[in-house]
Parts: C-alpha cells; structure tokens; sequence
C-alpha cells in the first residue's frame, strides 16, 4: 500500500482530546534531525462499522531506512527494543534474538533486518564498549552523537515516561556500515501530558531534571550507560546537549501557536468522526471531543493540556539549564560500583562479582577463594 509493505494503526486508548500529540511529536522528531515515522489521524471504518479516529504510521523497517538515510548507510541491523522480561538498558547481552511469535520468544533487542545473515556484532559491541569504561573517543566511535544529542534533546521536551531514557523501552536501533548507532523512537502515545493510566512521578514529566543520573519516571538510578556517559551529569556532552535543549525549546515546536494550528485542522476535517458508530468493551467512559483545553489534576486519570504542560516543562529546564555548568563539571561515571567483566559473566555485570572497596587504601578487590 502506498509502497509500504503494512500500515500501522492504533486506537486513542490514552484518551488523548487533541488526538494529534503522538503525530506532534514525530513531526518534531524529524523537523529536528531525528529519524521518526510519517504518522496521521484518519477515520476507520470497519466492516461498515465506524470505529472513531485511529493514528496511521509508517512502519519502521528496511523500507523506512531506504527512504530517510542514502545509500552509503544502508545494509546494517536494525532492532526494535523494549521490554522483553527485561528493558533495553545496554547492560548486558542477555535478551539479543529474533522474536518468534509461535514459539513465545520476545527479546529485549528484536533484530528486524538482517536475519540470515547478522550475528549481532555491531549490537555486542556496543554494549560490551559502553559498560568497560568507555572514553569519549570510544562513545563517538560507536554512537552517532549528533542524532543521540537531538534524540535526548527532542525525548526530554516531549516527556514520555515510557521511552528509553525513563523505561528503556519504545525505541529502534539501528547500526550503520561504519557501526555507528542511531536511535529512532517509537510509541509515543503518552507524551506532552498524557497522563492517563500511566502517570509514574504524579506530574506528568513536567519536573524531570534534564541532567538527572536517576530515571525521571521512577526515581530509581539510571543504569543505562548510553545516557550516563553522554547527557546526565557528569556525560562527555552534557554542554552540547544543553545547547540543542535550549534551541529546540525556544522553537515553535514548544509554542502553543504552532500546535493549536495543527489542531485546528485535525478538528476540522475529523471532529464530526471521532465518535464510534457503536459502544466498544475500550471505549467505555471515553470523551470524543476534539478539546484543545482540556487538563485535569496531575495526580488523576486525565491528561494534561498541551499550554499547561509546556509551561511547566520550560520552567523545569530553565532553572535545569542556569546550573548546567557544575553537571558538565563532574567525571563521568556508569557506576559508583564496580565489577569483574569476563568471559565466564558473559562480559556481564553480575551481581556476584561486585569489586569491594577497601575505606582505607582505596583499593578495589575481588576474593575468587572458594569459587570454581
């Protein structure tokens, strides 16, 4: 269809009243330099049932590479990632495969291209690099920093506490010739203050520290080193990325104007369809208005307007970016812990081969008496 070999669809299960955030937040991804699907509302009938407002989406796949980067960085692995009984946390080399449906096998890391072929050697890598200490020469070796920056960057203002950063999930990889990795996101049904069902810090994303070393949805310590070493505190680019953060908030993509106007045509050309022909078992309690207005309280079941929601984020990244210059002072670290890494931990970290420092000369030992 259309020279696509599928299209994607997705109901309004998150109760978005503008319908449009999830699409807003593509179009924001690629006017930033970030590779991200072609999305739309459309109205969806089905065995000539009306069925409401639906998202399309351009599948991430071969084709979608083949259309958004040249020649030169085509033929590499791509992966879709995300929770697979553990999440993409580029920790460890546990959850690498090729999901099977049949057979009920799901990985962290699902390779999408490649299949006969790949051995996952780009992926390996980068995973084993990131978590032995990686120097700044070596990140930018294996990671595309400019894309990560605007990744990072576009992910944060957006705030879905479901993504990489928050979650480690919602996200493709993909590895160039040159095996350098890009990030492409997926699933961004929650951002901008949807809220609803899944509000894990009770405000919606607006208070997250851009530079925090914890996971801004949770709290809990951030463990994903692609992170760590580059845009919390004490990363390689903590003031690179400041600078994007600061450019794309000023933007109209952070400007009421700018999304009230693709609001506007969205609910001119759908506002009479978004009610379903019949009462669903998920649409129970549901409001179909196209409302650009609409908020609620951050710690109830609705969702955040997109004006309130702004307000808030840029008032947490401004007072964020003005003490910038002492997380771009400390040296970058994974871990205040450290590890045994070898063959027989599969290069993993491992909770029994914790190095224990001793408070007096400062040394950092393993005791191996009494294992085989």
């Amino acid at each position: 269809f259309a020279t696509l070999e599928k299209l994607d669809m997705k109901w309004n299960r998150c109760d978005d009243s503008t319908f449009i955030k999830e699409h807003y937040a593509y179009e924001m991804y690629r006017a930033n330099g970030v590779l991200a699907p072609r999305t739309n509302i459309a109205s969806v009938d089905w065995a000539g049932i009306h069925c409401g407002i639906y998202t399309i989406y351009e599948p991430i796949d071969k084709l979608f590479l083949e259309r958004n980067l040249p020649e030169s960085q085509l033929g590499g692995d791509l992966y879709k990632c995300g929770w697979s009984y553990e999440g993409a946390s580029f920790t460890n080399t546990n959850s690498i495969g090729i999901e099977d449906e049949d057979k009920s096998q799901f990985f962290a890391y699902d390779l999408k291209t490649n299949k006969k072929t790949s051995q996952h050697e780009a992926l390996i890598k980068l995973i084993r690099t990131l978590n032995a200490g990686v120097t700044k020469e070596e990140y930018a070796q294996r990671v595309d920093v400019e894309n990560f920056l605007r990744y990072a960057a576009v992910s944060y203002l957006l705030g879905n506490p479901d993504d990489l950063r928050n979650n480690y999930n919602n996200f493709y990889l993909y590895f160039r010739p040159d095996g350098k990795a890009m990030f492409i996101p997926y699933d961004y049904d929650r951002c901008l203050g949807v809220t609803k069902q899944y509000n894990p810090n009770g405000n919606g994303m607006t208070l997250d520290d851009p530079f925090s070393i914890t996971m801004g949805a949770t709290g809990q310590k951030q463990e994903n080193p692609v992170f760590l070493y580059s845009v919390c505190s004490g990363g390689y680019y903590v003031n690179e990325y400041a600078e994007v953060l600061r450019n794309i908030a000023a933007s109209d993509w952070m400007k009421l104007p700018h999304f009230a106007a693709m609001f506007d045509t969205a609910k001119a050309n759908y506002y009479y369809l978004a009610t379903p022909g019949k009462q669903f078992r998920n649409t129970h309690g549901y409001d179909f208005r196209f409302d650009l207005e609409k908020t609620s309280d951050h710690g109830s079941q609705g969702n955040i307007s997109f004006a309130e929601y702004v307000a808030a984020k840029l008032a947490t990244l401004n007072t964020a970016l003005q003490n910038v210059d002492k997380h771009a002072a400390v040296k970058p670290s994974v871990a205040a812990d450290y590890y045994i890494r070898a063959e027989f931990t599969n290069w993993d970290v491992l909770e029994g081969y914790e190095l224990v420092r001793n408070e007096e000369t400062g040394i950092y030992s393993f005791d191996f008496s009494g294992r085989r």
